[in-house]
């Protein structure tokens, strides 16, 4: 499987891993399994009606044993559902090793073999294994669909955008590169760690932020996690960001920000910073702006100045000099 059929699969696991012990998909197993694939991953997939249409497209019956991760894993079974008893059949998503989360009752996690032990639904038979088909086939001729409408701020040359689950390779990558890993080395962690903040705290994060905007509450506390994204190619090519910075003194909200090295000095970053701040000094109750650039990083420091912030002082902090900038709103 290639890295990049790999992903999509980490980014269903996680959406459906998130969604354990939900109960809005009862009934609807094949929305449950397909929603992980393309919600996660900016897709829509292209199967049968039901579950039962599905396995019979699919040929499900042809793979038989332990099913691999990110596989789907089809069920016979024939139940009422508003009423009209048909072969509706159940599907669920493979994990490793050997267990499926599915949506019966509430989304559960089982081994594959015990889902046909369950015991079904009043006017429901008991599910039996068909078989399972690979990722590979489930993804063929899949196509790119924008689920949800995404917030932008559109700053020239470049757009920011929210963070979705299929940023997370070109982030994982921006963060390996020399030129940000020497300034930033506690962004540089595992896919995996980076897969599971963004999908349990940068993006519930972004949605809680962008709602308090919206109804124009106080965004106290709250994070704003935005990639930078180039309008030529579509290209996920850094970030800029918004947090409170607990070492600085108050009102300590801070901009943030990285650019990837094959795209500097074209003058993006002094876009997106300015493009946050307008929108922040715009929509929130924000009145005051710092950010911090290490002394030996002289770079960021232009951009800021650009941007308008002006120098207060240096300051240690975690054991390294910064250079520190603030920017009022004006008016």
């Amino acid at each position: 499987m290639d890295q990049q059929l790999s992903q999509k699969v980490e980014n269903a696991v996680f959406w459906a891993r998130h969604h354990l012990n939900a109960t809005g998909y009862t009934l609807k197993c094949l929305g449950f399994v397909e929603d992980a694939y393309e919600r996660s991953n900016g897709i829509e997939m292209f199967g049968g009606d039901t579950a039962a249409e599905s396995a019979e497209l699919y040929e499900a019956h042809r793979n038989r044993g332990m099913p691999p991760k990110g596989s789907f894993v089809f069920y016979s079974c024939s139940g009422l559902v508003e009423g009209v008893l048909r072969h509706w059949g159940h599907v669920g998503l493979a994990l490793d090793p050997g267990e499926v989360i599915h949506a019966w009752d509430k989304v559960r996690i089982d081994s594959y073999l015990e889902i046909e032990q369950l015991t079904p639904a009043p006017g429901w038979s008991r599910p039996v294994f068909i078989g399972w088909v690979p990722v590979e086939r489930l993804l063929a001729g899949s196509r790119v669909r924008e689920w949800e409408q995404s917030f932008t701020i559109d700053c020239g040359d470049i757009l920011l955008r929210e963070y979705r689950m299929q940023d997370v390779d070109a982030l994982v990558a921006l963060t390996r590169q020399p030129e940000i890993a020497g300034f930033l080395p506690d962004w540089n962690v595992p896919k995996a760690q980076r897969a599971e903040w963004m999908m349990n705290y940068e993006i519930p994060g972004n949605r809680e932020f962008l709602q308090a905007a919206d109804e124009e509450e106080s965004i106290a506390g709250m994070s704003l996690r935005l990639g930078i994204i180039s309008k030529e190619s579509g290209e996920f090519i850094g970030w800029c960001c918004t947090r409170i910075k607990e070492e600085l003194p108050e009102p300590n909200r801070e901009v943030m920000y990285a650019l990837s090295a094959r795209h500097r000095n074209k003058g993006y970053m002094t876009q997106a910073v300015l493009g946050l701040c307008k929108y922040l000094f715009g929509h929130t109750d924000v009145e005051e702006l710092n950010a911090i650039a290490l002394t030996r990083n002289p770079a960021s420091s232009r951009v800021l100045v650009k941007a308008g912030f002006v120098f207060e002082q240096t300051l240690e902090l975690e054991n390294q000099s910064y250079h520190c900038y603030k920017l009022r709103k004006k008016g």
